[in-house]
């Protein structure tokens, strides 16, 4: 019998990278240590120098590509067609993983692997997609002798991805040349461990940040009827911009408009003769937001002016609306159902309102966007973002597992686990070509537990925080059955 790849030497190697980055973060078109050590990665999978430029500073495009006979395709083919300009007519497949920290400070207690970097501090868990995409890369690097030299992973190490942004200059300098489908992920602690979430069309929203400055005339608190008050003024505009997602956007439409800062006086018997305040727009479709971008500043302008006042608006898009192709998500849900578990790929909690610019990548080619859960019910599970927040590495097994078969799947691999159930993905393509792994090698969690209903919530943090170092070894020799 085959020995399973991801063992608990694989898992715990995989792990140990992914400490190490969280333990030195870096921010946004910072990552220089960061991309120096994914760069020391690549060259120990003998990828050559050729197939491996840099981008946006600090990101990285890489191949891997197959050295075995080529096997083509053809029309009907399960797998993936060459994109227009593919090297070679081959069939590229990229995977993106963020790299970027956070600009705050970690508060995981003594967490052996904690931030050394004071102001930077992974609390999104980049870092466990970055290992994620260096455990499918170990495993296709190993089998690229089985692997058609018309089949290329292409691996996406992207920088920037909490601001400003690293994935369109990454595509204006061209990574997405040739690629036929594009796939990433984001960790999900509200999500239960075992999950891969996924719904078809809008996973996340066009993100639109605003800033207004509303002049008016200050002076004494005592006499506001001799001045303008930019205080009350800003403040019915506050109110009043809540009436745009009510009344202006169809109710088909999801749209969410939040003020979250507000600015204005030092002293409390002084009108100042300036408030600011800023804030930010979601919204699902474009028609929302060319809605909400026209009437935010008519109807600010028009409530500062009825208070006598003057505002000045800004307005800022930023990232696009994430779609997922459904054709792109249904091969995902195939592959899920057939790797974690038949009810293991559910869409509930999706869309999300947050924003993420993978959405410029999946807008160059048919794309799909995963929800990976790493919820468990005996562990912290905080929230992304939270200061106490750190990657459960149990997910990795799984991601991996996953992202491998999904590969095998795009590629048209004869056999490939996770095709039609079991076994004909490649009956169409013109060549042959067994999968990258066997059943044995690279074993599937299917079977393993049912997914909680709908309303299933994860525990509230405990205040005990605990070494799940043992933990992800013996979930990578049970493959699941924790």
């Amino acid at each position: 019998m085959a020995t399973p790849v991801i063992s608990k030497g694989f898992v715990d190697s995989i792990v140990k990278f992914r400490r190490n980055i969280h333990s030195r973060p870096e921010t946004g078109f910072k990552e220089a240590d960061t991309s120096a050590a994914i760069l020391a990665e690549l060259k120990t999978l003998g990828i050559p120098d050729s197939d491996i430029r840099v981008m946006a500073g600090t990101g990285i495009v890489a191949d891997i590509r197959g050295t075995a006979a080529p096997i083509g395709s053809a029309a009907g083919s399960a797998g993936a067609a060459p994109a227009e300009g593919a090297p070679d007519g081959a069939v590229v497949i990229a995977l993106r993983a963020d790299m970027d920290a956070l600009p705050m400070t970690e508060d995981t207690g003594d967490l052996p692997w904690a931030s050394s970097r004071p102001g930077a501090a992974h609390m999104c868990g980049h870092d466990g997609h970055m290992a994620n995409l260096l455990g499918v890369a170990r495993l296709v690097a190993a089998r690229r002798d089985r692997l058609p030299s018309d089949r290329v992973l292409r691996m996406l190490w992207q920088p920037a991805e909490e601001g400003p942004g690293g994935a369109a200059p990454m595509v204006a300098e061209g990574a997405m040349t040739g690629v036929a489908e594009v796939y990433g992920f984001h960790n999900w602690p509200t999500f239960p461990l075992g999950n891969a979430q996924i719904v078809a069309g809008p996973a996340m929203a066009h993100v639109t940040d605003f800033d207004v400055t509303v002049n008016g005339r200050g002076g004494h608190a005592s006499a506001p009827h001799v001045l303008a008050d930019p205080v009350l003024a800003a403040s019915h505009c506050v109110v009043a911009l809540q009436s745009i997602v009510s009344r202006c956007v169809p109710a088909s439409d999801a749209a969410v408009v939040s003020v979250s800062t507000i600015h204005g006086g030092e002293v409390r018997n002084v009108i100042p003769s300036t408030v600011t305040f800023s804030g930010t727009i979601r919204t699902l479709s474009e028609r929302a937001s060319s809605i909400i971008a026209e009437k935010l500043p008519a109807l600010v302008n028009a409530t500062a002016a009825a208070h006598g006042c003057s505002a000045e608006v800004s307005l800022e898009s930023l990232y696009p609306v994430l779609h997922n192709d459904p054709a792109a998500a249904e091969h995902c849900v195939r592959v899920a159902k057939a790797t974690l578990g038949p009810d293991r790929a559910p869409s509930w909690g999706l869309p999300l309102m947050g924003g993420e610019d993978f959405g410029y990548f999946s807008a160059e080619a048919p794309g799909c966007y995963v929800f990976f859960g790493t919820a468990e019910q005996d562990r912290e599970n905080h929230m992304l973002h939270s200061s106490h927040f750190d990657f459960n590495d149990r997910a990795l097994p799984r991601t991996i597992t996953f992202f491998t078969r999904l590969l095998e799947d795009r590629w048209g691999l004869a056999g490939s686990a996770a095709s039609d159930g079991g076994g004909s993905a490649a009956s169409a393509v013109s060549g042959s070509a067994g999968p990258l792994y066997s059943e044995e090698e690279l074993p599937s969690f299917a079977g393993k537990g049912g997914v909680p209903p709908a309303d299933w919530a994860p525990p509230a943090p405990s205040s005990t925080r605990t070494d799940r170092t043992e933990a992800v070894g013996s979930d990578a020799v049970a493959m699941g059955h924790a």
